[in-house]
């Protein structure tokens, strides 16, 4: 159930990162993390949700650590102000992000989902670099309510 849940809130994220005005307009691929290349050596952005927990022992509300983060390959971007870029327009998307759209964005993946959102928290941002890419990313938390449907 937590892989199924996880995959539908990527999917609502990865469309309303997409419809962002930047990130169209430059063409910059928006991916889910678990189906990015590793190869991969282009800009793009990045959505996951992970660590689904159930936080009410007697009613079906849970909490998923959520990420969307822009990743740059170090080589082409050595200033990093491509990724700089790329994480204004995707942190703005997590920023404006309401719980009325996001729910708005899961229907529209699937109708039936189950899922009412509840809260969005925004926990700020992090970053992670190596000797090929770097990654700075918008993290949030989401509550919702999921009753099997």
């Amino acid at each position: 159930m937590a892989v199924v849940i996880e995959k539908l809130l990527e999917e609502a994220l990865q469309d309303l990162v997409q419809a962002d005005t930047y990130i169209s307009t430059n063409s910059i691929p928006v991916v889910r993390l678990r189906d990015r290349d590793t190869d991969r050596k282009d800009q793009h952005v990045i959505v996951h949700a992970e660590n689904l927990e159930r936080i009410a022992p007697n009613f079906n509300l849970y909490q998923c650590a959520c990420k969307v983060g822009a990743l740059s390959p170090v080589k082409e971007d050595l200033d990093g102000s491509r990724l700089d870029d790329v994480y204004q327009a995707s942190y703005g998307v997590v920023h404006d992000m309401t719980t009325t759209t996001l729910q708005a964005a899961i229907d529209a993946v699937q109708a039936s989902s189950g899922i009412t959102i509840d809260g969005i928290v925004i926990r700020g941002s992090s970053q992670f670099d190596d000797e090929n890419v770097s990654v700075l990313s918008a993290d949030f938390d989401l509550f919702f309510t999921y009753i099997k449907p």
